[in-house]
């Protein structure tokens, strides 16, 4: 009988031990729930003392770890749950605790790449642990952090983080994260924020730019325009109003309003006749009443504004008048050199109309931006691309000049101009990486035309720049669909310079596209610098493959909490691609 109740005593043991396991490690997680993490950590650890093998403990204790941000206690716990049951090395959720915990540290780090790739790693998960870390960063004395970190919000749609982006937009002072706090409210259509956008408009000491961007975001708000507010905005003593005015009749294509706002051809504001200027040639309005248009907008043709007379020159000219072919020659043989670029800008935007007159001008002039203007609208056209593409590829080689696109004459025509970009507090070379926005456009549309020597421009641009102030441009150059761009930067991955190669693989690697970047990559980066290295880590993360898991686990064992950091935000993105 004895022998019985042993025998039964023994078989019900390991059910007792399993169930006090189960409510050891509930215990452990009730700590968790009300953030009392140092608790959970220390019952954890007297709980393992008896159940050292018990998974359960195990894993609860591995939760509190990275609560905690304890990263490298946590990745040592991971490697016993490893030898406890092997499978747990494939576990989701084991994965993803082992790079929070990196991240969950980094955000208290007081080194901005830390708290940067902490943020970046914390978003691609689109969770709610996400969110902490974003507010954190909004409140961030760094500008530039607050500027990533707004445009990362713009992904959550939280009435936390919304309501954070309404109180910065009161407050912020720095233009850069204005424009980005501007964007996302627009993004994130916030409705409740158009009076403050309409008060940017219409403020007289707004920048170009945030005004630019205040429009933007407030026509992404409306789904329709309600004819009262509409009369009110055409009718406002406020230029900036008048302007989102004739916008708002474009954005919704509403023909029949044009003629509220012929008044507008003499407001007193430039910024305004140009707008309604656009209005007519963007809507196609040929006629107005009984007028042909080229009637109405011939006083312009005069105006004290060259932006307006270049802009009317160009109505005129797409609508068949001999005239503003005539203003458009004069200016972009004229001695401004803002207006030529302009000049070219407009007729590259002229359609079939402007092709023989482009290329007449290519031939002539010998402004640099004119003909890289003129170029881009040939090849937009289909026509003398063997032409235009030279000229392309002439104004490439030979530059040493920082460019820009501009559109501040008028949006509807982009301009390649000398750049006039300020520095920006926290972005190292900021001129220099808008210049390489420029230079990769050229790039791209080289590589589309199948330019002969598009491949020895894209090496001299590889060999010629630092890649820090690359990263951020590189996607310019291969966009959806640019197949022979794509082929041609495949191509290099061969190529006998390392530093062509490893800087091919990460333009294919941020495009996140091409898997065969990733062995150039891996093989690169034991050899590679610092900055390199976190560069091989972001673009490791951009192609999000599951098969780099492995590498990424070796490098968050590295002694340097930057590079752990970045290694465990690629971790993050391969785990959610």
């Amino acid at each position: 009988m004895r022998f019985i109740f042993v025998l039964f005593t023994f078989l019900l043991l390991p059910l007792f031990s399993g169930e006090e396991e189960e409510v050891a490690a509930n215990r452990i997680h009730t700590h968790l729930v009300i953030s009392d993490v140092s608790s959970a950590i220390q019952e954890a650890k007297e709980y393992l003392v008896h159940y050292p093998r018990s998974k359960s403990i195990h894993l609860a204790f591995m939760r509190a770890l990275c609560a905690g941000g304890r990263e490298m206690e946590t990745f040592d716990e991971w490697k016993i749950l490893k030898e406890i049951d092997p499978t747990i090395q494939n576990d989701r959720r084991c994965l993803e605790m082992v790079a929070w915990s990196v991240l969950n540290q980094g955000e208290k780090s007081d080194q901005y790449l830390i708290r940067l790739n902490a943020l970046f790693g914390a978003s691609v998960t689109q969770d709610a642990k996400a969110i902490p870390l974003i507010l954190n960063e909004l409140r961030s004395s760094n500008a530039l952090l607050r500027s990533i970190a707004v445009n990362l919000a713009s992904h959550f749609g939280d009435l936390v983080i919304q309501e954070e982006l309404r109180k910065m937009l009161d407050k912020e002072k720095i233009w850069y994260v204005r424009l980005e706090i501007i964007r996302a409210i627009g993004q994130l259509r916030m409705v409740h924020c158009r009076p403050k956008l309409k008060a940017i408009i219409a403020h007289k000491k707004t920048i170009t730019e945030e005004k630019t961007e205040a429009i933007l975001s407030l026509l992404n708000m409306y789904d329709s325009v309600d004819e009262e507010e509409l009369t009110e905005l055409i009718k406002s003593n406020r230029a900036g109003l008048r302007h989102l005015a004739c916008e708002i009749i474009a954005h919704f294509d509403l023909k029949e309003k044009v003629l509220n706002i012929l008044p507008l051809l003499k407001d007193s504001h430039p910024d305004v006749r140009i707008a309604a200027l656009n209005v007519f040639s963007l809507l196609k309005i040929d006629k107005i009443e009984d007028s042909p248009l080229t009637e109405v907008v011939a006083p312009l043709l005069a105006d004290s504004s060259s932006e307006v007379v270049i802009t009317a020159a160009w109505v005129s000219f797409i609508f068949g008048e001999e005239k503003g072919k005539e203003i458009l020659l004069r200016k972009v043989f004229g001695e401004n050199g803002l207006d030529r670029r302009i000049a070219s800008a407009a007729i590259s935007m002229s359609g079939e109309r402007g092709v023989e007159i482009a290329r007449e001008i290519l031939t002539k002039s010998e402004d640099p931006f004119v003909r890289v203007n003129l170029a881009i609208g040939l090849i937009g056209q289909r026509k003398h691309i063997e032409v235009a593409s030279g000229a392309l590829y002439d104004t490439l080689v030979k530059t040493s000049d920082l460019w820009m696109w501009d559109t501040s004459a008028n949006p509807l025509f982009r301009s390649l101009s000398p750049s006039k970009v300020r520095h920006v507090e926290n972005i190292p070379n900021y001129p220099l990486v808008i210049h390489q926005f420029a230079c990769l456009d050229i790039l791209s549309i080289l590589s589309i035309v199948g330019h002969p020597k598009a491949q020895d421009a894209v090496k001299h641009f590889l060999q010629s720049q630092t890649w820090g102030s690359t990263a951020a441009s590189a996607l310019t150059l291969l966009r959806e669909g640019d197949e022979n761009a794509l082929e041609l930067i495949q191509s290099l991955l061969t190529d006998q310079s390392d530093q062509v190669k490893v800087q091919a693989a990460l333009i294919l690697a941020l495009l996140g596209k091409e898997s065969s970047a990733i062995t150039v990559l891996q093989e690169a980066y034991a050899k590679a610098d610092r900055e390199l290295k976190i560069h091989i880590l972001q673009a490791i993360g951009k192609i999000g493959e599951q098969k780099t898991i492995p590498f990424l686990l070796e490098i968050l064992q590295e002694p340097f909490q930057g590079i752990r950091a970045v290694a465990a935000s690629a971790l993050i993105q391969c785990l959610y691609h």
